[in-house]
């Protein structure tokens, strides 16, 4: 995709909070991109609140790892808006989360909201999805394998907690 979506801007929030939500980092490459396809954007340090803004799919490169990993899922949508709403409806679960936008050929673009945490088992990460109570286990998932050919929008080993 060309594009991961769009959002409209609420109160309190910053074009550089929702780059580091979305990308998982920062910077001036994100910024840039994001500034390109949004040419209305005079000013990245001033944003409207109601203003819409389009977020372009910037893939990143991801380097093999050599151990396996275990991501607990705690929410996965089609859509950046309904993500995006998530977590600003749960912002006790935004604060221990991240997201990761990722696309494969099987399923499409995805946005999954992951715990910040990784593990090196699946039991620690199973016995952590049983922690966050039976609702959010429920919905909740674990992922160790991301799919053949997946492109990430966010590296999913960045800024985690180990």
């Amino acid at each position: 995709p060309g594009i991961l979506g769009q959002l409209k801007v609420v109160k309190r929030e910053t074009l550089g909070g929702l780059i580091q939500t979305i990308y998982g980092i920062f910077n001036k490459s994100y910024l840039e991109s994001v500034i390109r396809v949004n040419p209305h954007i005079t000013d990245p340090n001033t944003i409207d609140v109601g203003e819409i803004i389009l977020f372009p799919a910037v893939p990143v490169h991801v380097d093999h790892q050599p151990l396996k990993r275990w991501w607990v899922e705690i929410m996965r949508a089609d859509n950046l808006e309904n993500v995006i709403a998530f977590l600003r409806q749960s912002p006790t679960d935004a604060a221990s989360s991240r997201l990761i936008p990722h696309w494969n050929r099987s399923n499409g673009l995805q946005f999954s909201v992951v715990l910040s945490q990784l593990f090196y088992d699946r039991t620690s990460a199973l016995n952590k999805l049983k922690q966050l109570g039976s609702d959010k286990a429920a919905h909740g998932d674990i992922i160790s394998d991301w799919g053949d050919r997946t492109v990430f929008y966010a590296n999913p080993f960045q800024n985690t907690k180990i």
